[in-house]
Parts: structure tokens; C-alpha cells; sequence
């Protein structure tokens, strides 16, 4: 079966490419080379939304980074199609009393460039996760390893400095995953990885080529012989390409497409309710230090309009925090922190004495125009409560690299919970500069009570503790919920075996796509 390797837009940083190999020159514009393909031959081509970037390990939480991340790399967990948690590198994650965990490895691991990993390589990880001077200080679960004990290449042991009921879900996430020697003392993800795939070819804004990796340790059970990531930036070009036959599936469906596809009997819209957007502050501008400013946002918000304007209302609005419904920290009050308040938000912008002539820069950016979107709501409310705001919306990189700078006052950004344990808000209450949390913004007691609440012993006990939390954010205000999204992957009917995963693990899909039946 013949066919056109169409590739996409938008280049890579110059990092990569000395660690790619057999990089091939390729046309201009969406046509490139010709090759041999399909999925009867194993062969995957996907429309992905933007080009993977070089990050330091660990970093990159956006639903590419993690899906590269699910596709090279391998942590001690992962998921299954159903999202179930499942072991990955890892034999077994064991512990009795949630504080010291044992690790048996599997046996023969190895990296994809052929070097061995072993306890060593965890250890070395998890030291560099768990530093808080890494970029890749950024889960929660790793804050509070205490010490670590290498048995063998095999065996070790996790020391956690107090009970963490959820400790085996932070090993799942893909950007948790064990790199290479060289990616943690460079600094730089060389994907190098001890997942089901390994790199082959790279063109420079255009294509990514993966081939099986044989050495994988469940190698026997990925039917794939090759992923091509094509790279569409532009949603509707992404959907043309599908549509076109030019790939087989695509990631970030634009819900303005939702309809379109779900009514096409050769295509399969795959949509999970999970991720959220949301405002994150600066609080050392001048604008936002006050908790009052920040109460005042959270009330002008119309989160309807949100959903209407970005997502053709295909999600939700959120006016509290997402939590699992059968999670024993659940209580119907965090569905609503706050409401829609037009005449609170300007009292409360009166009472904080902030002068409303001051401009207020709003990052979004230009590529992911759902983004956009919900900012231009956003900017629409805050500018009918009296403030003056002023959008900022450069290409993506540039917006990821000044929202880790903290380079805003306000800031739109997408996410999920990491974990579905409700601990997954620990990551917007502490660490360092980060796009996930608001620049500058600290509250020890948060943290502690998160910590709290991970190592309860009983039901009772985590909703107090929780009761706790959900007052603090209602008069502190670390962020503020707009709405949740569907996320969406669609695909043409040949494609079998692969799920969107449920709720927040969407971000984490791209583990499902070992699952794609190939070669039949």
C-alpha cells in the first residue's frame, strides 16, 4: 500500500538535531517524500498538533511532550487503553505503610541507544526530579522522597518523608519516566528512551519518524513497525489531512470539527470531559499581590461564554475545582468556589485600591486558538468590571518560554490534574517558576495540608483536611477554574485498538497508542 508521506509546519528547536539520525532532506509546503505505508504494513501516520520541542527531562507537561514522552520513554508505571495503572519499567511498586516503597525492576532493560538500565538510572532520575533547583522539579509525588537504597541493578527502596496514598500515579506519568544518563547530565532530552518506540528520521519542521523498539520489554504485544508524526499546527489543515486520507489520526481535534467527524461513518471521534483552562497570576507586579484582585477575577467570569466561544460547547463551565465525585475528599462545594458576580468582582477591585488605569498584560498565545479564544472572553468580562487589559499572544514556544519566566500579570493556560488523586493540586501550590502555577505565588499552608491530606489514614480525615483546602483557595485564590473541555483524537476506522484515556489521564493517550493494531 502507497502512500504520500505528507509532513507539517513548524520547525524544531536546533538542539534536536544532533541527536536524531538519518535526517533527510524534504520539500517545501505539506508534500514530501514517497513511502511505503499503511497500517496493513504496521505503519502509523499521525497529524500531530506541534512540533516536539528539546526540553530539560521532565519538563514539557504539554499533551505532545507527554505523548512523545509515552511513545520513547518508559517510567516504573503507566496506563493501559482502559486507563487502568499497570507496571512499567517496574516489576512491582510495593509498600506497607505508603512511606517506604520497594522497587523490583524488570530484568534486561535497556535504553534504546543499548545501554542498561537499572536501579542506578531510577535513582539518578529521581534525584534530579526531586531537586528543587531541577527543571524537573515538578511532581508532587517526588517532593518528598526522603532517601533512596539500591539493592542491585534490580532492587531498591523509596523513602518518603511522610505517607503518600497516591505515590504509585506520580510514577505514571509519562514525563516521569526514567531518560538516559546523558538527557539528566545535559540537561537535555536526547529520547533515548526505554519505551515502545525509538527515533529514526527527523525533518527539521516537518516530520518525526519512529520505528518499533525490539528491546521494549513488551516488544512481543506492539504490533506498529513505524509512527510518522507529522506536524499541523493549524487545526483545520490537521483535519484536512485526516480527512484527505493523507494521515490515519490526529490529536487535538478543533471542536468546531466535533460535528463533521462524528458524522462521517469512515472517521471515529475519540472525546474525553478532563483537561481544564484556567487563569494563573504573577503576585509580584503590583496587580494581582492582593488576594482581593485575584477574588475579583474569579467572580468576573462568565465561564458559559467560555465554552460557547472556544469549544462550540463541548465542555463545561467551572466556577470551583474538578475532583472525582467518588474520591472521599469530594464534597458538592468545590463545584462552586465562586459565581459569576459582576458587581462583587468591581467591589472587591475597589476595596483592594488598585488604579484601573493601569494596563494588565494577559498571555495567551496564537497557535492553539481555543487559548486565544477563552482569553478574548476573559479579556471581555475583566474589561466590563473596569480593568484594562492588554493581550499578549505570540507563537507557542515564545509563550511557553515567557510563562516559565513568570513574564505576565494574568496568563491563560490549559491542563489536567497530573494524578486523579485530588493531591494533583499540589502542583499549582508549590515549586518554582513554572507555566503550571502562578508566578512567585507561595502558601505553606496549602502545601502542607495537601501533604496532609495524601498521607490520611482514614476517609473522614482527608475530607476534613480537604474542607481546609477548599477554604484557603476561596479567599487566597492560587488560580482560577474557567472551564472544563472535551478532548478529542480522531481516526479513521481502520484504526483498531486505540482509546482516548478517561477524565485527566487524556493528556496521557498517547500511552494507548502501543495499543494500535498494525501488520494485520
Amino acid at each position: 500500500m502507497t502512500r504520500k508521506m505528507r509532513t507539517g509546519l513548524r520547525a524544531v528547536a536546533l538542539s534536536v538535531v544532533g541527536l536524531l539520525t538519518a535526517v533527510s532532506a524534504t520539500a517545501c509546503g505539506p508534500a514530501g517524500s514517497e513511502a511505503e505505508g499503511g497500517l496493513d504494513q504496521g505503519v502509523l501516520d499521525i497529524g500531530l498538533s506541534a512540533e516536539p520541542k528539546s526540553n530539560p527531562p521532565a519538563v514539557d507537561s504539554s499533551v505532545v511532550g507527554y505523548t512523545i514522552d509515552a511513545l520513547v520513554q518508559r517510567g516504573l508505571m503507566a496506563y493501559d487503553p482502559d486507563g487502568t495503572l499497570v507496571p512499567g519499567l517496574a516489576e512491582s511498586v510495593t509498600s506497607k505503610d505508603n512511606k517506604t516503597w520497594t522497587v523490583e525492576l524488570r530484568s534486561g532493560l535497556t535504553f534504546a541507544n543499548g545501554d542498561p538500565l537499572t536501579t542506578a538510572d531510577v535513582k539518578r532520575n529521581f534525584e534530579y526530579m526531586s531537586d528543587p533547583k531541577s527543571p524537573g522539579y515538578v511532581f508532587d509525588g517526588l517532593k518528598g522522597l526522603k532517601s533512596m537504597e539500591v539493592e542491585s541493578d534490580t532492587q531498591m527502596k523509596l523513602v518518603l518523608d511522610s505517607p503518600n496514598n497516591a505515590f504509585v500515579q506520580y510514577l505514571a506519568i509519562p514525563a516521569a519516566a526514567i531518560y538516559s544518563k546523558d538527557s539528566i547530565e545535559d540537561k537535555k532530552d536526547g529520547w533515548d528512551g526505554a519505551g515502545p518506540f525509538k527515533v529514526d528520521t527527523y525533518s527539521p519542521g516537518q516530520s518525526l519518524q519512529l520505528v518499533k523498539n525490539e528491546d521494549y520489554y513488551d516488544a512481543d504485544n506492539v504490533d506498529l513497525e513505524k509512527i510518522n508524526l507529522k506536524f499541523y499546527p493549524d487545526g483545520n489543515a490537521r483535519t484536512s489531512a485526516l480527512l484527505s486520507g493523507d494521515v490515519d489520526f490526529i490529536d487535538y481535534v478543533p471542536w468546531e470539527d466535533f460535528s463533521r467527524l462524528e458524522n462521517d461513518k469512515n472517521m471515529t471521534l475519540d472525546s474525553q470531559n478532563g483537561p481544564f483552562m484556567y487563569t494563573l497570576f504573577n503576585v509580584k507586579t503590583g496587580i494581582f499581590d492582593d488576594p482581593k484582585m485575584r477574588q475579583a477575577v474569579a467572580y468576573a467570569i462568565n465561564r458559559d461564554n467560555s465554552v460557547s466561544a472556544a469549544f462550540f460547547g463541548h465542555g463545561e463551565s467551572q466556577y470551583g475545582v474538578p475532583m472525582d465525585k467518588a474520591d472521599p475528599a469530594y464534597d458538592p462545594n468545590w463545584d462552586t468556589l465562586y459565581s459569576y458576580d459582576p458587581a462583587k468582582a468591581k467591589q472587591l477591585i475597589k476595596e483592594s485600591g488598585f488604579d484601573t488605569s493601569k494596563e494588565i498584560r494577559f498571555l495567551t498565545n496564537s497557535q492553539y486558538v481555543f487559548h486565544r479564544d477563552v482569553a478574548l472572553s476573559i479579556q471581555a468580562d475583566l474589561e466590563a468590571v473596569g480593568l484594562k487589559i492588554k493581550l499578549i499572544s505570540p507563537d507557542w514556544a515564545t509563550r511557553t518560554e515567557m510563562s516559565n519566566k513568570g513574564d505576565y500579570d494574568l496568563f491563560i493556560n490549559g491542563n489536567v490534574g497530573v494524578v486523579t488523586d485530588p493531591s494533583y493540586m499540589g502542583t499549582f501550590f508549590d515549586g518554582g517558576l513554572s507555566n503550571v502555577r502562578s508566578a512567585h505565588y507561595s502558601n505553606p499552608e496549602l502545601v502542607s495540608l495537601v501533604k496532609q491530606g495524601s498521607a490520611a489514614k482514614t476517609d473522614e480525615q482527608k475530607n476534613q483536611i480537604y474542607q481546609k483546602i477548599r477554604q484557603i483557595m476561596i479567599t487566597d485564590v492560587p488560580l482560577v477554574m474557567v472551564n472544563t473541555r472535551g478532548q478529542a483524537h480522531a481516526y479513521t476506522n481502520e484504526v483498531k485498538g486505540f482509546k482516548t484515556l478517561p477524565g485527566f489521564l487524556s493528556f496521557y493517550s498517547g500511552y494507548s497508542l502501543a495499543y494500535i493494531k498494525g501488520g494485520q
